[in-house]
């Protein structure tokens, strides 16, 4: 599957051409028929596929350094969600609203890198907000987010634990500037 995914199969019919055209993946590996693909993929945990994701992504950052030194920080991460609408026939237990079930994915991007650094996928029901809540814990980065992550108490959380962010705000939202003073001894 890992293969597959590479070189960038667009559907089942595609998966079985590439197969077929390496004679070392044919030769090193028994390949179903693409018919029989999704069937026995449909019971396969997704955990494997998390851990070779992850697996992939942490040797992609040893080798890939960020061009971003500065003094005070070492990367801006950005932090983003989309919605990927379904037929609500296809996948009934991700319903969100009329004809659609959804689910969304949240990426935390090393901007440095280029890499994500997390993906997270669930039901689009579940807020943009709470997708996110292992995401931001660098104190030597400054994470990018738009508006749709606004929770007050979470800024002032990330305040608290000096984690450095930017994000929009809405037009209504009230602010406070605190200078910090030093009494000398």
């Amino acid at each position: 599957m890992l293969f597959l995914q590479v070189s960038n199969c667009n559907g089942l019919r595609d998966i079985d051409c590439k197969y077929r055209q390496s004679s070392r993946l044919a030769k090193d590996f028994k390949m179903p028929s693409y018919s029989q693909l999704s069937r026995l993929n449909k019971n396969k945990s997704v955990d494997i596929f998390s851990y070779i994701f992850e697996e992939l992504l942490g040797k992609a950052e040893k080798e890939i350094k960020s061009p971003i030194n500065m003094k005070n920080f070492h990367d801006i991460k950005i932090i983003d969600s989309s919605m990927i609408c379904i037929g609500k026939g296809l996948a009934p237990n991700l319903y969100y609203q009329e004809k659609d079930s959804a689910v969304r994915i949240s990426t935390l991007l090393s901007y440095g890198t280029k890499l994500p650094t997390k993906i997270t996928i669930v039901p689009a029901k579940i807020g943009e907000r709470t997708c996110i809540d292992n995401y931001v814990s660098d104190k030597k980065s400054i994470y990018l987010f738009d508006k749709g992550y606004s929770k007050y108490s979470w800024y002032d959380e990330m305040t608290t634990k000096q984690i450095r962010f930017i994000t929009r705000q809405h037009s209504n939202t009230g602010t406070e500037e605190y200078i910090k003073v030093q009494i000398p001894e």
